[in-house]
């Protein structure tokens, strides 16, 4: 427990003095799979999705601080095991803007288009939400709702 404690500590310490959000470790854990794989499957899906996380004040942090976000991303062997077996694997604790304590972040595999997406576990089912399945969600309530115009 206390080194569990620790960890969270250590992990809120390395937030709060870089100022690092859950929306910069997105957009970094996009740009690491396109820049660090290059046999990738939907290799325009990750260009995408660092391309629309992008924000300026990202040029500005200091090497250390990138250093630290790259490992975080490395995954063990354990954790690549887990991510096989389960679909899923905690990476980090995180904290977007406007949230009051930070949340568990996972490395998620879609079983359906067989990428690999950051996210946390929303709703109390603890559910991950793939962004190509909530894209290809969004585009049939769209034309559903577009059939019923007409």
């Amino acid at each position: 427990m206390v080194n569990l404690l620790k960890l969270v500590i250590g992990v809120g310490v390395v937030f709060k003095m870089y100022e690092l959000d859950a929306d910069l470790l997105e957009f970094f854990f996009y740009n690491y799979i396109t820049q660090n794989f290059k046999h990738v499957e939907n290799k325009d899906f990750y260009d995408r999705m660092s391309e629309k996380l992008y924000k300026p004040e990202y040029e500005e942090i200091d090497r250390l601080a990138l250093e630290q976000i790259k490992n975080i991303f490395k995954l063990s062997l354990w954790q690549k095991i887990k991510l096989y077996i389960s679909g899923y694997t905690f990476i980090t604790y995180a904290k977007r803007k406007n949230w009051r304590d930070f949340m568990p972040f996972y490395v998620v595999k879609c079983s359906k288009h067989k990428i690999l997406f950051f996210d946390y576990p929303h709703g109390y089912n603890a559910v991950f939400y793939c962004p190509l399945c909530e894209e290809e969600y969004k585009q049939k309530v769209v034309n559903s709702e577009h059939k019923l115009l007409l």
